[in-house]
């Protein structure tokens, strides 16, 4: 175990911007956050790298990881826009406390984000996929074994998408850790090994990336319509519903609960098994609202 927090609540006057968390990430992770803006997710980043202030619950770290040992890029990169990839590198391993900057070491991990050490190309001419990149490289500063990213593939092209994603799987078969938020489903469901839903500041779901694939594809769908008042034999099926569907997820190979579903009908409609998407799950999981 890396990181689990218990309860983790942060308020802004009334407002529960992340409410009651406890999720858990587990070292070879890559655990995907999923949740619309808004949904808590920056804010809990901050709170597990120690740049907000709880109001409750606790964070407890892993072997030696501290909030100090986790590196993070958070909202935006603050780049020097005229100076080059490896002169930007080697300023913010002064300001992380190196007392003599290391040039063979910014290299090393310019070239692991796919940057070229001796460019003179200065930040304010960069892309916005090499910034995200040079982000990534500045996280590394200090050979993490977590690294926080937040939304890095919101506004990128679907090249400097992949070149993120192929970054984010070289560096975990090194052993680095990884916490990624996004709103992307379809591109994180490429890399995540476990997924935590989170929508109005709560965790609703954490669950092992496999798990939920399964999920998904063993979802039975029955017209509202044609379902009973008396819903008991289903209590342990969790259902979501979908305009004028609901979505059973039987447990894998329950066929009891398949059954249960089957027989609860009322003959105007079969229980058809129909596999959903991931984003169609967390769109039913969140209540289909728009932002």
């Amino acid at each position: 175990m890396l990181i689990k927090t218990d309860a983790l609540t942060r308020l802004y006057g009334s407002q529960r911007s992340v409410d009651s968390v406890s999720m858990h990430i587990d070292e070879g992770d890559i655990y995907g956050l999923i949740g619309r803006n808004g949904a808590g997710k920056t804010t809990l980043m901050r709170l597990l790298v120690g740049t907000a202030r709880t109001n409750g619950g606790s964070v407890s770290f892993g072997g030696d990881l501290t909030p100090s040992s986790i590196g993070s890029l958070i909202e935006n990169p603050g780049l020097f826009g005229g100076e080059t990839a490896r002169e930007n590198l080697l300023r913010y391993m002064v300001a992380f406390g190196h007392e003599k900057p290391d040039v063979a070491e910014a290299d090393r991990l310019l070239r692991l984000v796919n940057l070229d050490p001796a460019s003179k190309k200065k930040a304010k001419q960069f892309s916005l996929g090499m910034k995200q990149r040079l982000g990534i490289a500045i996280a590394l500063i200090g050979n993490p074994k977590l690294l926080i990213l937040d939304e890095p593939v919101n506004g990128l092209d679907p090249i400097g998408m992949r070149e993120i994603r192929e970054i984010v799987v070289s560096l975990n078969r090194e052993g680095i850790s990884f916490l990624i938020s996004s709103h992307l489903l379809d591109e994180l469901s490429k890399i995540a090994t476990k997924y935590g839903i989170m929508d109005g500041g709560k965790l609703l779901e954490e669950t092992p990336a496999g798990d939920l694939s399964r999920k998904c594809e063993n979802a039975y769908r029955v017209a509202r319509s044609a379902l009973p008042a008396d819903m008991g034999a289903l209590a342990e099926i969790e259902r979501l519903s979908d305009g004028d569907f609901t979505y059973f997820f039987p447990a894998d190979g329950d066929e009891n609960a398949k059954a249960a579903i089957a027989s609860l009908t009322s003959g105007e409609s079969e229980a058809v098994r129909t596999p959903i998407s991931i984003e169609e799950y967390f769109s039913m999981k969140v209540g289909g609202k728009s932002e």
